[in-house]
This record gives C-alpha cells, sequence and structure tokens, in this order.
C-alpha cells in the first residue's frame, strides 16, 4: 500500500465558508476516484498557529494507481483551487 498524506494551512483570509467549502471537496474526492483504496479528512482538533488546519491521509495499492489519482481530472480540479486558499505540505 502507497500512503499520501497532505497538511494544509489555511490562509488567513480565507472564511469559515470557504473552508468548509474545500473540506466537503475533499471528502467528495476521494469517492470520485477508483484507484483511491482509503481516504480520510479531518480538521486540527487543537488549533494553533503553528499546527496545520486539515490533514488528507490517502491510500493507493501501488504507485501506478497513486500517478493515476494525481493526473485524474477531478483530482487536478480540485488540487489548482486548494492552492490558492492554503499553503500546502507534504511530509
Amino acid at each position: 500500500m502507497i500512503r499520501h498524506v497532505i497538511l494544509f494551512k489555511f490562509r488567513t483570509s480565507v472564511s469559515e465558508e470557504q473552508r468548509q467549502n474545500a473540506i466537503n471537496a475533499l471528502r467528495a474526492l476521494g469517492q470520485s476516484i477508483p484507484e483511491v483504496r482509503e481516504w480520510s479528512i479531518g480538521r486540527q482538533a487543537l488549533p494553533s498557529s503553528s499546527a496545520y488546519d486539515l490533514a488528507q491521509v490517502s491510500g493507493f495499492d501501488d504507485a501506478g494507481s497513486a500517478e493515476r489519482y494525481r493526473k485524474h481530472p477531478d483530482h487536478v480540479g480540485v488540487k489548482e483551487p486548494s492552492e490558492e486558499f492554503s499553503r500546502v505540505g507534504r511530509r
């Protein structure tokens, strides 16, 4: 299994409504791409200025599946706007 983890830090200018819309889009993304085997989206339980606000953890059968996910139009359609409202960290 290949794990893919992304951490998001919302920009201060992003409203709560925009944050929730982003979370909803990410949750839906995990269901729309067949290569995804595991998908979890979660908000920071104990917010702080140094913590990320949101985490996405996904699982794929192999590197080929992860690459197909990366190029999938639904992923691209969510990824590009997310870069406008957040700073993304990958671990």
